[in-house]
């Protein structure tokens, strides 16, 4: 009997071993397709607040933001795709995101920019061009909390 026993968890050890390293190996080679929802990017929101600041200089900042987010919610709001996603539904801007592009990394200009958007239980990426004022794309994303 305890030879039986032996063998049962030795067995349950191989298979154990074996999906783990299935797992790893899918993983690792095709997170796009492991993940659905990723596309070999990631997306961090942090809103930090650094402590060297004034009161003023924080409360620009927010002034800043809050325009920036007004402005690429404006755009969104003038798409049909997004008008259609969000109809009836609760939704809430999770997320800003700017991309600066090497010729004018210096300047407070952005060609491309993205709201994260919660609608209901899902994520979309909202992609913006902000010199054409259109949206380019959406995207439903996962989000793992």
């Amino acid at each position: 009997m305890n030879s039986k026993l032996n063998k049962r968890v030795a067995l349950l050890s191989i298979m154990l071993l074996a999906g783990v390293l299935a797992g790893a190996i899918v993983t690792a080679s095709w997170p796009h397709e492991a993940a659905p929802g990723t596309r070999k990017e990631c997306i961090a929101i942090v809103k930090t607040h650094p402590k060297h600041l004034t009161p003023e200089e924080r409360e620009h900042r927010h002034a800043h933001y809050e325009a920036r987010l007004n402005q690429l919610l404006g755009i969104a709001m003038k798409d049909d795709r997004v008008q259609k996603m969000i109809e009836g539904k609760n939704y809430s801007v999770v997320g800003v995101g700017l991309k600066k592009h090497p010729r004018n990394a210096s300047e407070n200009t952005t060609d491309t920019a993205f709201l994260l958007l919660r609608v209901e239980r899902n994520y979309y990426k909202v992609t913006i061009d902000v010199r054409g004022g259109n949206v380019t794309s959406i995207e439903a994303r996962t989000c793992c909390t």
